[in-house]
């Protein structure tokens, strides 16, 4: 196993051969096992990319941890504390030192680097993914977005892709009679009861329908890093790709899987409207 080990210095040289470099400014959504066994783990991960980002770089990483009180009513959400539920790499990122976290019960980020604060800031202003999220700011930045080791059914951006081209099933929650109230613990120790959650990110299962149309558009890059396969493309370019796709075909993105409590919906409300 020691034989094949994923170094840091591996890591950062992989990283620059898909063309990534100082400054530059990424949305990492990932899977640690796909790189193979890599020496220290998730951190290593996270340093890794530092090396090659910073001084001027930014890197931003979904921590999402789905505080819904519709799930768990005694759920409460502390931001310095809560754990992230979207993998090891995401979890390491908010161990470290230098990351700041959106204030967001259910889909926070955390970010590193010139950048960090100017994407996390407000979040309980906006809508999780959608208008004014933080992946709202990194889109209107142009950052890349990196799939390291999973598929674009990982992609939180699409959600944000469906509130811009302006889909009114956005508004359609995950099962009838939810009203999504939440309730979350802030950053001054106060308990924050009743923010409503609006523009309800919904099923991603539908998502890998967007590789096809980004790849014939010359959008989507593909490369490894250490074991991984990983796509990268440019937030602005694919949404001038995907919204006019979107509003021309509004249930692109939904999937068929008949077990699914939310796409069987809004497809109904798209089927409705057309």
């Amino acid at each position: 196993m020691t034989d094949n080990k994923i170094t840091r210095e591996r890591i950062g040289f992989d990283l620059r051969q898909l063309g990534i470099d100082t400054g530059d400014l990424i949305a990492l959504h990932s899977s640690l096992k796909s790189i193979g066994y890599v020496e220290g783990g998730a951190e290593t991960v996270v340093e890794a990319f530092l090396d090659v980002l910073k001084p001027d770089g930014t890197l931003m990483v979904p921590i999402f941890s789905f505080t819904f009180t519709s799930c768990d009513p005694t759920a409460l959400h502390e931001p310095t504390k809560t754990p992230s539920r979207v993998g090891a790499i995401t979890e390491a990122f908010r161990l470290h030192p230098q990351c700041h976290r959106s204030l967001h019960p259910t889909h926070s980020v955390g970010a590193i680097g010139s950048l960090a604060e100017e994407l996390t800031r407000d979040h309980l202003a906006s809508t999780p993914i959608g208008i004014g999220s933080p992946f709202d700011r990194f889109r209107e930045r142009d950052g890349t977005v990196l799939m390291l080791g999973c598929d674009l059914t990982s992609c939180s951006i699409l959600h944000l892709y469906e509130v811009l081209a302006g889909l009114s099933y956005i508004h359609i929650a995950y099962r009838e009679g939810w009203n999504h109230e939440l309730a979350m613990i802030g950053r001054d120790g106060k308990k924050v009861v009743g923010l409503q959650l609006y523009e309800t990110p919904g099923c991603s299962h539908g998502f890998g329908s967007a590789g096809p149309i980004l790849e014939k558009a010359g959008v989507l890059r593909r490369g490894k890093i250490g074991n991984a396969r990983c796509m990268l493309f440019s937030s602005q370019a694919a949404a001038d790709v995907l919204i006019p796709e979107l509003q021309e075909r509004p249930d692109l993105l939904l999937c068929n899987r008949e077990e699914c409590q939310i796409c069987p919906r809004r497809r109904r409300r798209v089927k409705v409207e057309g």
